[in-house]
């Protein structure tokens, strides 16, 4: 269902925008392709203990279990330094003005994927470094492999269309309508996933209200 006060008329498109929006998905495309090329060829495929896996069974078991733990910590990891990438944005105005206004032009966001590609190209070159820079953090904590990579990018592009849909999606903690609450009132929600930050370390949740 759609989220209650969201007009029906979204952004009106200029030529910038769709600009914006074709140099975007040759980034996007260029850093999935790094992620998953380094993620694949860099030793990261676990094994288990020599001597502790006693059959496919329990090796699949064990595989299993790690790639849950590492995509989980990669989701958690990556969605912490995007939100304090996207808090900086709004308290620094040089980098505000500069670069992530562009996106605010979008006061009540409803275009799905076109509106979560509608950033300035230097803002998707950042938080895509975000994205790497939380895979290796991970990878040189609790390792990952190639599906952990993956699995977080997917959960993360779904979320933020879901944000930026104009429409009422809940999963567990999960509301879309805590994006569009930013949208409205920018200092607050400065996460996607998880709000963790902004509840426990920002201080700048904020509820959804129509």
């Amino acid at each position: 269902n759609p989220i209650p006060g969201v007009p029906e008329d979204g952004l009106e498109l200029e030529p910038i925008d769709f600009f914006y929006l074709r140099v975007n998905a040759v980034i996007d495309m260029v850093f999935l392709s790094v992620n998953t090329y380094l993620m694949a060829h860099e030793g990261t495929v676990f094994a288990a203990p020599e001597g502790w896996v006693d059959g496919l069974a329990v090796m699949c078991l064990y595989q299993a279990v790690r790639v849950a733990a590492s995509s989980v910590a990669v989701l958690l990891v990556v969605d912490a330094g995007y939100a304090l990438l996207h808090w900086a944005m709004h308290k620094y105005r040089t980098l505000y003005n500069a670069i992530h206004r562009h996106h605010h032009r979008i006061v009540r966001p409803q275009g799905g994927l076109v509106d979560v590609r509608n950033y300035h190209p230097l803002e998707i070159v950042m938080s895509s470094s975000v994205i790497l820079a939380g895979l290796y953090a991970v990878k040189y904590t609790v390792g990952v492999t190639w599906v952990s990579a993956l699995i977080p990018f997917a959960v993360q592009v779904a979320a933020n269309v879901a944000d930026h849909s104009g429409y009422d999606v809940r999963f567990l903690s999960f509301h879309s309508g805590s994006h569009e609450m930013h949208h409205r009132i920018p200092t607050c929600n400065m996460g996607i996933c998880t709000y963790f930050v902004d509840k426990y370390i920002l201080g700048t949740y904020r509820p959804y209200t129509p």
